[in-house]
């Protein structure tokens, strides 16, 4: 059975996570209320199925689906990672993160794209703070890598041998 994250937030960085993720296999689910992210998605998602083969002696796997989902709740349950992909405005992050961990399961990943706040404020209003990381990505999202959080390497090889990270991020 394929894995399945959930997008949240489609802009820019949105789009390359999802473009990533679907390409190396995963199932996306996305939410952004901009109907306009549906045209870059597509842009982006074809950019990366030019480029990420090029970075691999090895065949991708067969490419995930992906939907657009109508709200946060639909698009977390059952999913094994979540990224989080909204604006750079600490009280948004924190309430969606809530809304989040409403309806996710509580081993799913919570990873937030935030390249301005500590993991420390990322999490002030969380019901449970360990499961939310940071992950902040470089652009293009889809073809280079990430800083992570040092919680990350609990999930070194990523969920079930996937890591949507290089492994070169982790260091020794």
């Amino acid at each position: 059975m394929k894995q399945t994250v959930a997008i949240i937030g489609a802009g820019e960085t949105g789009a390359g996570w999802a473009a990533r993720f679907r390409v190396m296999g995963w199932n996306v689910r996305l939410f952004d209320p901009d109907d306009m992210a549906r045209g870059l998605i597509g842009a982006v998602l074809q950019q990366a199925r030019r480029g990420l083969p090029g970075l691999s002696d090895v065949d991708l796997p067969e490419m995930g689906d992906m939907v657009f989902c109508q709200t946060i709740s639909e698009a977390v349950k059952g999913v094994d990672w979540i990224q989080e992909c909204l604006p750079e405005r600490l009280e948004l992050k924190r309430k969606v993160f809530q809304k989040i961990q409403e309806h996710c399961n509580k081993a799913a990943v919570i990873a937030s794209s935030s390249g301005t706040f500590t993991l420390a404020e990322l999490q002030g209003c969380a019901t449970r703070p360990e499961q939310i990381i940071g992950t902040h990505a470089l652009a293009p999202v889809y073809l280079l890598g990430t800083s992570v959080n040092s919680r990350f390497r609990l999930l070194r090889g990523g969920v079930d041998g996937f890591s949507p990270v290089p492994p070169d991020c982790f260091g020794s």
